[in-house]
């Protein structure tokens, strides 16, 4: 299922004239992100934080995704993928990595053309990456599945119904584990 916002904030900093966002910059008003300072910190306004600038059809993944669902402090360096059926161009900027991920729309939460990888998505990759090591990604996922009230069950059964992904029953074993624990 997509996730989408009904209702946005009344006002976004990037439909004001120029003048008007340097005024509010100066004022202390905005962020030099373009985010207003009272935003609330839900995975919206992390998204947009970290991919302001960014052309969109965008999506954090891995660690970043992880941030932007509040288990994980806020990597240096974020993991950024294409939504599906858009290209993987990026807007060149040093705290980006590229990645190519496979992404179906019940995978992603978006709005805007800006989104994050799902929870269920975000534990799959975390625990899935080999380069994340064992204990951390256990210590995320843990994280991300009691802000997100996610079982063990929902977490395997998920990763089981993803067919042919690299290392699978890696991911499979350190759920188990989490759930022994």
């Amino acid at each position: 299922m997509l996730h989408t916002v009904r209702m946005g904030f009344l006002f976004h900093p990037l439909n004001f004239a120029p003048a008007e966002i340097s005024a509010m910059r100066l004022d202390g008003d905005i962020t030099p992100e373009g985010t207003f300072v009272d935003t609330p910190d839900d995975w919206i306004s992390r998204v947009n934080r970290a991919l302001w600038g960014h052309s969109r059809n965008a999506v954090l993944t891995g660690l970043s995704a992880a941030w932007a669902l509040g288990g994980h402090s806020e990597p240096e360096m974020h993991t950024v993928t294409a939504l599906p059926g858009h290209s993987h161009g990026m807007t060149p900027r040093m705290n980006f990595r590229s990645e190519e991920r496979t992404l179906g729309k019940e995978d992603v939460w978006s709005v805007d053309g800006l989104g994050v990888t799902t929870p269920l998505r975000t534990l799959s990759d975390l625990l899935r990456d080999p380069d994340v090591s064992p204990e951390y990604s256990k210590q995320v996922s843990r994280e991300i599945m009691q802000a997100h009230h996610i079982t063990a069950t929902q977490l395997r059964n998920y990763i089981l119904d993803m067919k042919y992904v690299p290392y699978s029953r890696w991911a499979l074993k350190l759920t188990d584990a989490m759930e022994t624990n």
